[in-house]
């Protein structure tokens, strides 16, 4: 590959220069500059320039064996296809226009590329709604968040008392019913709900498509009781996600939760709020996998049906309507006579 410039160009340098700009949202640029990190731990950073397939391809084994700090495993390989991905998109940017790419920039005549690591059939573990009523009636243990504080303007602050029961059985509605991911119910804005139509405006955070989501009677209840007080975000609280998942995890342990985890498992065996977002897309898809799709935020269905579904689940409640003479065919026909053996051949002489 030969690069059209006499300067030197690192991975980062580039992103910087020529792929970052003002449509990427504020999470997809985290997720570049993580995906940046491991590549400048994991390689030399050399110039785009004299980048192989060879060496995108030792980049993705690093990857695979790379333990983030603090963990105990290695990162999964789906989580290894989303940094090549974010990689790989980055020398799209600098390689030779085309068909696909026509607004690339011609600054590399090579785009490198590998294959991303094989991923397995996803186990989607989802609750059951006994589970959900259980959890329900469990948040009263709750005592976090109890208040927050909002910045209204630069000397103006809006302190918000929270009833920590009825904030956390507000969240499991909402999850359970739009199956919203972390950031997305954190970062719900006030404005966003409107009781008065049944919608609100979920924030294009992940696949830049802005959706409006149903409100149903029970999740409109709960936002109007929480929502009493001003606020700028629905689920207002301290930016302390060690507490989120602490007090998360405390109220499944007084519901009795017991997540059957797979052998060798380091997870904690209570559900996660993913998992409660695939129990919504599972539920959903009771009824449309294209609703669940919706309701999701995914641009493929694909995804949905791979990644969120539970598929056992599913199984079990289809039963398709069946004619009336299927049944009673059934049983009215007598059984087969007994059969005894082969028949017996007898000579008379």
């Amino acid at each position: 590959m030969i690069i059209k410039s006499s300067t030197s160009l690192t991975l980062r340098e580039a992103f910087e220069s020529y792929h970052r700009c003002r449509q990427h949202k504020a999470r997809t640029i985290e997720d570049y500059y993580t995906a940046l990190n491991h590549w400048e731990r994991e390689t030399v950073n050399p110039d785009v320039s004299q980048l192989t397939n060879l060496d995108l391809r030792r980049f993705r084994e690093a990857l695979l064996d790379h333990v983030p700090d603090g963990g105990i495993n290695p990162l999964k390989p789906t989580t290894v296809a989303k940094y090549l991905r974010e990689i790989q998109a980055i020398f799209v940017t600098l390689g030779p226009p085309g068909p696909r790419c026509p607004d690339s920039l011609g600054i590399i005549q090579q785009v490198p590329y590998c294959k991303k690591p094989l991923v397995g059939d996803t186990d989607v573990i989802t609750a059951t709604i006994e589970e959900i009523e259980a959890i329900y009636e469990a948040c009263q243990v709750a005592q976090w968040p109890r208040k927050v504080t909002e910045e209204i303007d630069d000397t103006t602050l809006r302190v918000i008392r929270i009833d920590s029961a009825h904030w956390w059985r507000t969240l499991l509605v909402y999850l359970y019913n739009i199956g919203s991911r972390l950031n997305e119910f954190l970062t719900l804005k006030t404005e966003w709900v409107d009781l008065q139509r049944g919608r609100l405006k979920i924030d294009p955070e992940k696949n830049g498509a802005r959706n409006y989501k149903p409100i149903n009677a029970a999740l409109a209840d709960h936002l109007e009781r929480l929502l009493q007080a001003p606020r700028e975000y629905v689920f207002a609280c301290p930016k302390n996600s060690k507490k989120l998942y602490e007090v998360w995890y405390a109220i499944q342990a007084e519901a009795g939760i017991q997540v059957d985890r797979e052998k060798g498992s380091r997870r904690v065996p209570f559900y996660g709020f993913h998992e409660i977002r695939k129990t919504c897309g599972t539920t959903w898809a009771d009824f449309s996998e294209k609703a669940a799709q919706h309701m999701l935020g995914h641009k493929s269905i694909n995804t949905t049906r791979k990644h969120y579904l539970n598929g056992s689940s599913i199984a079990s409640k289809i039963e398709i309507p069946q004619p009336g003479a299927f049944i009673r065919e059934e049983e009215s026909t007598p059984p087969p006579p007994k059969n005894d053996g082969p028949p017996v051949l007898r000579v008379v002489g």
